[in-house]
């Protein structure tokens, strides 16, 4: 598998999972009301962490066509332990607490949000500084 093939299949799997979660916050939005201002905050930064990815994957598509050997730096950060990787298992466990649950826990859920107040700044720090390096990595990638 190529360079380029390797950050498609990355990206591609983050993009994936991140998509997921924002379906999560939109669907508990419009069936809690008053949902939390912190539910807002995490759907947006979860959406501008997609739009980076999202320019990765055009400029990944565009670096298979045009053959030119552009990615350098997203190739560092799709290492095993790489940024998008931590990033992927950050975005999963996010799933994992947002996701309604089922059967008698789904009742005791559906009266609570699942993150503490840490957790949602830790989280969306986390997201922030990704999205930053990201952002960085795609500037230096495409000169």
């Amino acid at each position: 598998m190529g360079a380029y093939q390797q950050v498609l299949a990355s990206v591609v799997a983050v993009l994936q999972v991140t998509g997921t979660v924002i379906n999560i916050c939109y669907n508990y939005q419009s069936g809690v009301r008053n949902a939390p201002r912190d539910l807002d905050r995490i759907t947006n930064q979860l959406i501008s962490f997609r739009a980076v990815l999202e320019n990765f994957l055009t400029l990944a598509r565009t670096e298979d066509t045009s053959g030119s050997p552009r990615l350098s730096t997203l190739s560092l950060l799709i290492e095993p332990d790489g940024l998008l990787c931590k990033c992927k298992l950050e975005v999963e466990y996010l799933r994992m607490c947002l996701e309604p649950a089922s059967g008698w826990r789904k009742v005791g859920q559906a009266l609570t949000w699942p993150l503490k107040e840490g957790d949602v700044k830790k989280t969306l720090s986390y997201l922030e500084q990704t999205t930053a390096t990201l952002q960085l990595a795609l500037t230096t990638d495409q000169t």
